[in-house]
């Protein structure tokens, strides 16, 4: 996993790479578009999901962009 940085401000503001989460009880690897290839062929995952915070429109374009669409909206997460 590698961390988005704000140039500006240092302040961390997303994260990319293949991700465990625990969501609902069901276990899920979030991915970021360039690393989906991997995960699918490499890895022999049979889902990759997207976490995004609501208010992070830009975002959701870019995840729409590759594929993706809003499957449900969870509050009830943690990682493995």
């Amino acid at each position: 996993m590698a961390i988005i940085l704000d140039k500006e401000t240092g302040k961390i503001i997303g994260r990319y790479g293949l991700l465990p989460w625990t969501i609902e009880g069901q276990q899920e690897v979030e991915v970021a578009k360039p690393l989906a290839q991997d995960g699918f062929e490499k890895l022999n995952n049979p889902r990759l999901i997207c976490m995004i915070d609501p208010e992070n429109i830009a975002s959701q374009k870019v995840a729409e962009k590759f594929g993706m669409t809003l499957e449900r909206k969870v509050d009830g997460y943690s990682r493995p």
